[in-house]
């Protein structure tokens, strides 16, 4: 499992797809029809080996798991997806429910310890929870890449016209070694426009 990476965003998804592990099919049961009910797609898996197989297959926004599998413990789940996707939220469900278990899955990355039987509410709220910050730290991601490449624009901020234009302009001409007159009153921004040249 080490040093396998994965599965990578799909360019576009109309839902949030949740993994949830669990050898109870009462549990998945009842967990799918709450995830769908909310719009999420739901994958279910019953095994460490099936839900790792389909992580490193495909893309997720969240991981719902039990504690105990048959073949090894939802910590290592929790450990997995920590070593391969630090921002992917794990949830772990139990119903052996101890102090040491709860402080250990959130020392390793899980976002949440539900104890089993839950509250249907209590259940989604830990859920919509999670993909909440899950979509924050997303566009936080795609904020910086998207300021990133206009750093060499610094702080021109605008949408008009011929704002756009001006910004052509720079762009067009900012890779060669054409000198350029740049003119306007004091306080319009020419030493950004020379900034972003």
């Amino acid at each position: 499992m080490k040093g396998e990476k994965l599965a990578q965003p799909a360019a576009a998804r109309s839902m949030e797809r949740i993994l949830v592990i669990d050898d109870d099919l009462g549990i998945c049961e009842c967990v799918q029809l709450l995830l769908e009910a909310r719009g999420f797609e739901c994958v279910l898996t019953n095994t460490v080996a099936q839900g790792v197989a389909r992580l490193l297959r495909e893309q997720f926004d969240l991981v719902v798991t039990d504690l105990k599998l048959p073949d090894g413990s939802g910590l290592d789940i929790v450990a997995t997806v920590k070593a391969h996707e630090a921002e992917l939220p794990v949830i772990l469900m139990t119903s052996f429910s101890s102090v040491e278990s709860a402080i250990e899955a959130l020392r390793i990355g899980a976002v949440d310890y539900i104890i089993k039987p839950f509250h249907n509410e209590e259940f989604c709220f830990a859920i919509e929870r999670a993909i909440k910050e899950r979509r924050t730290r997303k566009e936080n991601v795609l904020l910086k890449r998207t300021l990133k490449k206009l750093g060499n624009r610094r702080s021109i901020i605008g949408d008009s016209d011929g704002m756009r234009k001006m910004l052509a302009v720079i762009q067009r001409i900012a890779g060669t070694s054409a000198n350029v007159l740049i003119q306007g009153e004091s306080g319009t921004g020419k030493e950004l426009v020379a900034q972003a040249l």
